[in-house]
């Protein structure tokens, strides 16, 4: 088991925290809103904060500074609830898409950032880490800590019609040397990068159904895992894997195979989060699996965060408690994945070796400062 000391720092946090706290530090879910976190919000959770809340078009607000108002207010919220609990408040960690191009969350706010295959055509490995820097400055400014990105898999005829211009190159040594630099670039400027989709896409979009990777253990290994590596060297702090299945490794999807998150242990060396694509894809309902189901399947193939994106979130983090209290080895695996959690908070910024939460401000002369030089960038190359 890769395991790196910062996570076992955090052994002792462990048993200040219950069961249905530990589940719910393993969850990525969503809330509603835009302006303020509400109580009705932070009551979902009753006796705990999620452990990450992904972001989504509509919680975006109009400027900068009211988007990051927001999400101090989600921190405020979850805080005063857990004083009035007498527990620990750990603060979620914010997450978002910002790709670039059609998958770019923070468009009306942050600096113009071009589609990934733009980036690969028109910029240089350096240019390309500098322009992911200063999308992490603004980023951090704004309060958020995680970015759910680069896409690290080559384009190919087979995942051509899903990815479109999210792959920065066809060539595999090209895509992942410039997914590699966006993680650079990225956490240089004080936000995580979580790299996707591990191993790789096929030719159905998951979001509507199934896929799967129909090639032999050495080409999922040369063609579709190997791009991954730079950014893993890089340092990189998440990997988001996919929903495909890769009959090579395990017949089933890669989310759910120990085998496969044992590849990404073992053979790439990642001792990192491993974070789920959302449980809620169609690819992932068929044999009327519940959520619920999906998440205990992720957290035992050795998956450390589960992304849910659906609004009755309470019943997961029961379920993983429940599991987890009936059975040693769950529970064993559920710390592993929390002190992981644990690892990228602080590695955020988010709390200290002691697990203390480290409040931020949003300093807009930093943000604009950052956001004009990135559109500097961008003007100088357009007008080659």
């Amino acid at each position: 088991l890769l395991f790196s000391e910062e996570a076992a720092a955090f052994h002792s946090l462990l048993p200040r925290l219950s069961l249905r706290e530990k589940a719910a530090q393993v969850l990525m879910v969503s809330i509603s809103g835009n302006t303020a976190v509400s109580a009705n919000t932070v009551d979902i959770f009753r006796d705990t904060a999620p452990g990450a809340v992904i972001l989504f078009k509509f919680n975006i607000a109009s400027t900068a500074q009211d988007f990051a108002a927001f999400l101090r207010s989600g921190h405020q919220a979850f805080r005063e609830a857990a004083e009035k609990q007498d527990r620990l408040f750990i603060p979620p960690l914010y997450a978002l898409d910002n790709e670039g191009g059609s998958v770019y969350r923070t468009r009306h706010l942050t600096a113009p950032l071009p589609p990934a295959a733009d980036t690969g055509a028109l910029f240089s490995v350096e240019q390309t880490r500098t322009l992911y820097m200063l999308l992490g400055r603004q980023m951090k400014e704004l309060g958020v800590h995680l970015n759910l990105a680069p896409v690290a898999e080559p384009q190919t005829q087979e995942n051509a019609a899903v990815l479109g211009t999210r792959s920065y190159s066809p060539d595999p040594e090209q895509a992942g040397s410039y997914a590699a630099a966006a993680v650079r670039g990225m956490q240089e400027g004080g936000v995580l990068a979580a790299v996707k989709h591990f191993p790789g896409n096929g030719s159905a979009d998951l979001h509507n159904g199934a896929a799967e990777l129909k090639v032999d253990r050495a080409a999922l290994l040369s063609r579709y895992c190997a791009p991954f590596k730079p950014s893993i060297e890089a340092g990189a702090a998440a990997v988001l894997v996919s929903h495909v299945t890769a009959p090579a490794v395990e017949n089933v999807p890669f989310c759910f195979s120990k085998k496969g998150i044992a590849l990404l242990r073992n053979d790439l060396r990642f001792s990192g989060l491993v974070i789920t694509d959302d449980i809620a894809m169609k690819a992932l309902r068929e044999n009327g699996a519940t959520a619920a189901d999906n998440a205990l399947r992720a957290l035992e193939a050795g998956c450390d965060m589960v992304m849910c994106s659906i609004q009755q979130i309470y019943p997961l983090i029961v379920a993983i408690a429940e599991k987890a209290a009936a059975e040693n080895t769950f529970a064993r695996r559920l710390d592993e994945a929390v002190l992981r959690v644990l690892t990228a908070k602080k590695k955020a910024g988010l709390i200290d070796a002691a697990g203390t939460y480290i409040s931020s401000s949003c300093d807009l002369k930093r943000f604009e400062k950052a956001k004009n030089e990135a559109t500097r960038l961008l003007e100088t190359k357009n007008r080659r």
